[in-house]
């Protein structure tokens, strides 16, 4: 599932949590039906938010295929770059956004002929 999916599932809470809150009028929500709304939305968003983190991790060997380098290479540049979480020695993982951060190269310099 892609962010805006699930994104989409927390505002539709949101929008569910504002429609509990209207009948009893705009300005006349307790503070007590407030906070208990917004702790749901709250834990929404929380379990949303965990569950795509999780289905977009990558490992080294994932990274590796979308850049067309091997593994270790992806480890190697991880630790120099500082990109990655090494969870135990030579097992890394990733979040998608780290990907552009691996590619190599570095910015403002001609690759080598």
């Amino acid at each position: 599932m892609d962010r805006d999916s699930h994104w989409s599932i927390v505002e539709q809470r949101i929008s569910q949590a504002f429609e509990a809150a209207l009948p009893y009028g705009e300005g006349r929500v307790s503070g007590t039906l407030l906070r208990h709304l917004l702790t749901q939305v709250g834990q929404v968003g929380f379990s949303e938010g965990q569950s795509y983190a999780l289905l977009n991790i990558l490992t080294a060997q994932d990274v590796a295929d979308q850049l067309g380098l091997t593994a270790q290479r992806v480890r190697v540049l991880a630790r120099t770059r500082r990109v990655g979480e090494q969870i135990q020695r030579g097992v890394w993982l990733f979040r998608p956004d780290d990907v552009e951060r691996l590619r190599p190269g570095r910015p403002g310099r001609r690759p080598k002929a």
